[in-house]
């Protein structure tokens, strides 16, 4: 369970979004450090400009380094790409790829980017030729609008680009060819609804392959991921989208058959006459339908997986693979505490034809911090909180079961009390001796983000 959480952690701690005073997470933790060679590259690149950049970090993805090392054009030979700003010119990022030189690192190609912040940037083979293009998401610093740009003429010719207006997006094998595919979410032409677009790559452009509406108004979307799912062999999508009063709604897609209306000067003009004089009835009406359905690859919406999530906070409950096997959960709330401080929450994967529960477990609001409780305390629990943390209470005894506080030191020692640190913040937990080691364990060992 450790490692569960840690991997969690490693995904959550960077994903950019607010934490309780507002400020970016990364203001928390000192940025990593650059390896020998990223150094080396940065150098470079600082000589090439003739000016000391200042590098930006992602805010999402499975990378947080601002220095990516990869092979582009399926050589075995390794380029670098870089975000970065100039402090001397200003404005929006820029976007560098270097490649190995004798005497160490050498600019290919360099250019002016969509925003001033990195959302998160992906490599994707999506020619089929072994060949990676760069896709970058931009942003500015108060998130407000983002930028999707997908680089199509490989490192050597980064003028060639595609640029996209999104809220989120992603990158892997949608359409099931192996080939990877884009998947954005953009508002539509009334700007009253968002659309969610499938983009495949034809010879060399990229292309609109299926297109669905989110069925709810004025929706944001603020996360998108892939999911396996029962319904289909392919990758699935997992949508979270919010309303300005925090109501978090999250969808469910696969790519797959639907059968939809034929237009009228497609179908069959034998009139009426003509049916009833040679079929049934019955038969009349099976003739009927088939004529005027046809099945089409599409985006289709999972069935009855519209998930309703309450929310009173500035940051958002994205669903996230919780224990790692590609099937995304998505958090629902039981019930909030009197005060608003703490929630009773599970997380469901809802991928499947039956929903699967995997977690339940308490959510301290404010600081965004999640801790799973044994199951079978469900229906017996009651939850409290204060300022600084809470307290989960046996319902029928009103014993208290857990006392649970975000703490600067460690204060106290005892055989009933544990500490658990996830990121900056420390919480102390004092269980009552009916709380087995077993489940003391697994509470502490999977405090986690949820921002």
């Amino acid at each position: 369970m450790r490692k569960i959480a840690a991997i969690i952690l490693s995904i959550l701690m960077f994903t950019g979004c607010a934490v309780a005073d507002k400020n970016d997470i990364m203001n928390l933790l000192s940025s990593p450090q650059l390896s020998k060679r990223e150094s080396r590259i940065v150098a470079s690149l600082n000589e090439y400009l003739q000016s000391k950049i200042l590098l930006k970090y992602p805010k999402r993805g499975n990378s947080i380094s601002p220095v990516q090392i990869v092979d582009l054009n399926g050589d075995g030979k390794k380029q670098a790409v870089v975000l970065y700003s100039d402090p001397n010119t200003g404005g929006n990022l820029r976007l560098a790829v270097l490649g190995q030189a004798d005497d160490g690192w050498q600019v290919i190609s360099d250019r002016e980017g969509y925003g001033t912040e990195l959302y998160k940037i992906d490599f994707a083979n999506i020619t089929g030729d072994g060949r990676k293009r760069i896709v970058v998401g931009y942003t500015f610093s108060d998130g407000s609008n983002k930028f999707l740009s997908v680089y199509l003429g490989g490192s050597e010719d980064i003028d060639n680009s595609v640029t996209y207006s999104c809220r989120d997006f992603t990158v892997g094998d949608i359409t099931g060819d192996g080939i990877s595919d884009m998947v954005y979410a953009g508002a539509s032409g009334d700007n009253r609804h968002t659309t969610i677009t499938l983009l495949t790559c034809e010879n060399g452009e990229l292309v609109q392959k299926a297109r669905a509406e989110i069925p709810f108004k004025n929706r944001k979307v603020t996360s998108i991921a892939l999911t396996k799912n029962e319904y289909s062999e392919n990758n699935g999508l997992v949508v979270d989208c919010s309303t300005p009063d925090h109501v978090v709604h999250t969808v469910y897609y696969y790519y797959g058959l639907s059968a939809t209306r034929q237009p009228e000067e497609t179908r069959d003009n034998t009139t009426e006459e003509e049916n009833r004089e040679n079929y049934p009835a019955a038969e009349e009406t099976e003739s009927a339908e088939k004529e005027n359905q046809t099945e089409e690859m599409c985006l289709v919406a999972m069935p009855n997986r519209d998930i309703a999530k309450y929310w009173n906070e500035d940051y958002n409950l994205v669903s996230i693979d919780l224990d790692m096997d590609k099937f995304y959960e998505t958090a629902g709330i039981i019930k909030t505490s009197e005060d608003g401080y703490a929630a009773l929450m599970d997380w469901t994967s809802y991928r499947c034809k039956t929903p699967v529960r995997k977690y339940l477990g308490i959510c301290r609001v404010k600081e965004g911090i999640f801790f799973p409780v044994p199951v079978e305390w469900e229906n017996r629990i009651e939850i409290c909180g204060t300022e600084a943390g809470g307290n989960v209470i046996d319902a029928k005894t009103g014993e208290t079961l857990l006392d649970f506080a975000v703490v600067t030191v460690r204060d106290e020692i005892g055989d009933n009390i544990m500490y658990s640190t996830v990121g900056t913040l420390q919480v102390k937990f004092v269980f009552s001796e009916q709380v087995s080691d077993t489940q003391r364990s697994f509470i502490t060992e999977n405090l986690t983000y949820l921002k």
